[in-house]
């Protein structure tokens, strides 16, 4: 999809055509950017800076708060237990800090006061896809139903204005891993984007980078180490709570 603009500067309306209103890769039309320059110039286009945050969508899960990530994290045994001296059942630490992570494979959307969409995603380290209003709000996930609110998660981020796009690189090395971009041999020794960091008006910033084939958005503090809460601050964010805790607290019978 081609950005263009309104007369106000605002970037107009252009959605891709997704089958069923599901989110897909394949019909998304913005394309893989490996280049830092290209990347750059792309963001840079989209005039960032001055815009304020009023939503934050996942299109699809968030695997860093799935069910098996938080029974190993916040699932303890209860204090209370029967004749043989067996716990009872399970209970939930809602103390347990968390990091502020959301580990996904379909885009984050972070829509701002204008109405403007800001559309993300790495699909693995050094290839990233970036686009604004070609994703309409009502998308759904195409893989994994989303069971995260994340204007709820990230809602720290809600009402604050970004000051800065940070890029951060580093070098193509051949004999890095197998998840770095397609090609890694033909970019050996040139530089890619690691991290897309959105710096907020409070100095905290929401980091964007990838890990493996998944894309990782980290909220972080002023000097970009990570941000955590305790699970009672993260549970309103979740779509099924009360399920998810009705799971974590079942103890499966043999």
């Amino acid at each position: 999809m081609d950005i263009t603009q309104n007369n106000d500067g605002s970037i107009k309306n252009g959605y891709d055509n997704f089958e069923k209103d599901e989110f897909s890769g394949n019909v998304w039309s913005t394309p893989v950017l490996i280049s830092p320059e290209e990347l750059k110039n792309r963001l840079r286009g989209y005039r960032l800076e001055g815009r304020t945050i009023a939503d934050i969508k996942l299109v699809g899960y968030c695997y860093s708060l799935s069910y098996y990530v938080l029974e190993s994290k916040v699932v303890i045994e209860s204090d209370e237990y029967d004749d043989n001296y067996d716990s009872v059942g399970m209970e939930i630490d809602y103390d347990e800090p968390l990091t502020m992570l959301a580990e996904i494979d379909e885009p984050i959307l972070i829509r701002f006061e204008d109405g403007d969409v800001l559309e993300l995603l790495e699909e693995c380290d050094g290839e990233h896809r970036v686009s604004m209003n070609s994703i309409p709000w009502s998308i759904k996930a195409g893989i994994n139903r989303s069971n995260v609110d994340a204007a709820v998660l990230f809602n720290d981020c809600i009402g604050r204005t970004i000051t800065a796009v940070e890029f951060y690189t580093e070098k193509y090395d051949e004999k890095d891993n197998i998840w770095k971009a397609v090609n890694t041999a033909e970019y050996e020794g040139e530089e890619y984007v690691t991290d897309i960091v959105l710096r907020l008006d409070d100095g905290n910033a929401l980091k964007i980078y990838g890990w493996i084939d998944f894309c990782h958005v980290l909220y972080v503090d002023h000097n970009n180490r990570p941000i955590t809460k305790p699970f009672k601050e993260i549970a309103p964010s979740f779509y099924n709570l009360e399920e998810l805790i009705a799971d974590l607290t079942t103890i499966e019978e043999d």
